[in-house]
């Protein structure tokens, strides 16, 4: 078999030809962001289509998958008050805003 990949601006082709010359195209399509999930995703197609047979008894499996970086430390979440929208700390997270102790909204 012939794998041939080809970049395009938002993704790539993968032609596959086999042994009789017949040829499977697949595409793609890369999102801002995204790049390293479409890089999987074509992986996963070749693994699932032309890899070998396994399953979960198999002394051996090709595993895939996406997950952080070793160092990577993801952005810490902002918490609102659900009534009057204003940004609260983690120490606030459990206690009452203050707009909740003048017994309305502030928005």
């Amino acid at each position: 078999m012939i794998f041939e990949v080809e970049y395009a601006k938002n993704g790539s082709v993968v032609k596959v030809t086999g042994p009789n010359g017949e040829a499977d195209t697949y595409t793609f399509q890369e999102c801002e962001g995204h790049e390293i999930e479409a890089f999987a995703e074509l992986l996963w197609a070749i693994l699932d289509n032309y890899g070998p047979s396994t399953s979960r008894y198999s002394p051996k499996r090709i595993y895939i998958e996406v997950r952080p970086g070793d160092k990577y430390e993801s952005p810490k979440k902002k918490l609102y008050c659900a009534y009057c929208g204003k940004e609260k700390s983690e120490e606030e997270a459990g206690k009452p805003c203050e707009c909740m102790k003048k017994g309305g909204s502030d928005a």
